[in-house]
């Protein structure tokens, strides 16, 4: 797929099938100004591999929006190559299928590129997430920002892991990792494994990881202005996730994403 303007563009990709394996190249020109939403409804499994290559001052939303049913296995590899300048926005949502494996690799190949992502999982029964966001820095004066949230019910799991690696030639590079799970059941499980590698001594780098439960006193706040348990958990959960919904810029997608994780977990 060639994107041949430089207004904000919307695309959406659309599987319906029992079974689909995609291969998918998107080529975005100097300077353009897209977004694109990715959507994939197979019942059965799906494969794909999604190559996003971003020309010179470019900037990308990518939302990778994957809600598929409990019956469905899913393994997305989802990578991008970065030029000078040039800035992608991944928004990598998790929050459907039996099996999902979801990977993000972003290549950060030009001087001054910048690589973000977002993730978001949320799981229940017996769910399990394999989630790994990988950015290389190649290139000097490069960003990169990696920030998830998940929230797991019933018996599901994740697994997360995530990589910064800075190459011994890109000097003045900065990268962040962040990672936050909620717990909302004893039977949950996350395992989560951030990594730096850095070759050189002038960058600015950090990675952290946090588990957390729903505790008494939060329950209490709720409970002293009438909210019941139910309605509290939601809350909780909504603004836990909601961090990584706020980074969606296009109103509509946020709604829609949000409604349709609201009613999964009631």
């Amino acid at each position: 797929i060639k994107i041949e303007t430089e207004d904000r563009y919307a695309l959406n990709v659309v599987g319906v099938h029992d079974t689909a394996m995609a291969y998918i190249k998107v080529l975005i020109p100097a300077n353009a100004h897209v977004t694109i939403h990715e959507q994939f409804f197979p019942k059965d499994f799906l494969g794909c591999i999604v190559d996003v290559v971003v020309g010179e001052n470019a900037q990308v939303i990518y939302i990778a929006d994957q809600r598929a049913s409990e019956n469905t296995s899913v393994l997305a590899l989802r990578r991008a190559f970065v030029g000078e300048r040039a800035r992608i926005k991944w928004i990598d949502i998790a929050a459907g299928a039996g099996i999902a494996n979801s990977t993000i690799y972003t290549s950060l190949d030009g001087y001054g590129a910048v690589g973000e992502t977002y993730g978001l999982f949320l799981g229940n029964e017996n769910q399990l997430h394999d989630i790994a966001h990988t950015t290389i820095h190649n290139a000097p004066n490069t960003t990169s920002r990696l920030r998830t949230n998940g929230a797991l019910d019933g018996s599901s799991k994740a697994i997360y892991r995530s990589l910064i690696d800075i190459r011994e030639h890109a000097t003045n590079s900065d990268g962040e990792q962040k990672e936050e799970t909620l717990l909302l059941s004893k039977s949950a499980q996350v395992s989560s494994v951030p990594d730096l590698e850095i070759a050189n001594n002038e960058v600015t780098c950090s990675h952290g990881v946090s588990t957390t439960n729903i505790d008494d006193r939060s329950l209490f706040y709720f409970h002293s202005r009438g909210v019941d348990t139910a309605e509290a958990k939601q809350a909780i959960v909504d603004g836990h996730l909601g961090v990584i919904l706020d980074m969606i810029e296009d109103e509509s997608i946020k709604l829609r994403i949000a409604d349709a994780l609201q009613k999964q977990y009631e």
